[in-house]
């Protein structure tokens, strides 16, 4: 018989190397499936089972209600203003000439739904009169301050605006 060389012998080295490998890869994956396996059965013994099952069924209700939501949201919001409804609340055109900026009494509007809304306040409620008192007792309290001359005035005038008990 014929001896071995060196490089015959690091071939046969690689190939068994590689031979090796192969196997533990197979007995890694056998692990893995006796894992799974053997995870069911601890989870059906311990009744947990019943607890994935209804994670899931959670997991699947509550991407429904939010596709609901979105649903309805978008039904809420689906029309925007026209031009002219943004321009008559004060909306004027941003750097791409879209319209922006509606509002009524610092309220954004951006939708029919609630262009209706504010329709339907004007409608019912005149709040034309205590807008103008609001603005009234602001420009007399910031006069009332822009004329004190002393700091106990000026105390006097805040008071005075203090005691009117806006909440």
């Amino acid at each position: 018989m014929s001896k071995l060389t060196e490089k015959e012998r690091e071939g046969f080295e690689k190939i068994l190397i590689k031979d090796l490998s192969a196997i533990n890869a197979r007995f890694m994956n056998q692990i893995k499936d006796f894992w799974n396996i053997a995870r069911m059965k601890v989870l059906e013994s311990k009744g947990w089972d019943a607890l994935i099952n209804e994670k899931e069924d959670l997991k699947k209700q509550q991407i429904e209600i939010k596709d609901r939501i979105n649903e309805i949201e978008n039904i809420l919001n689906s029309e925007p203003l026209r031009v002219e409804q943004v321009v008559e609340l004060g909306g004027n055109p941003n750097e791409y000439g879209r319209f922006i900026g509606a509002n009524f009494y610092g309220i954004p509007i951006t939708s029919q739904l609630e262009y209706e809304i504010m329709e339907y306040i004007k409608e019912n409620i005149d709040l034309e009169v205590p807008a103008k008192i609001l603005r009234d007792v602001c420009e007399s309290s910031i006069r009332a301050l822009t004329m004190a001359g002393t700091f106990e005035e000026a105390r006097t005038a805040y008071e005075k605006f203090y005691s009117l008990d806006f909440r």
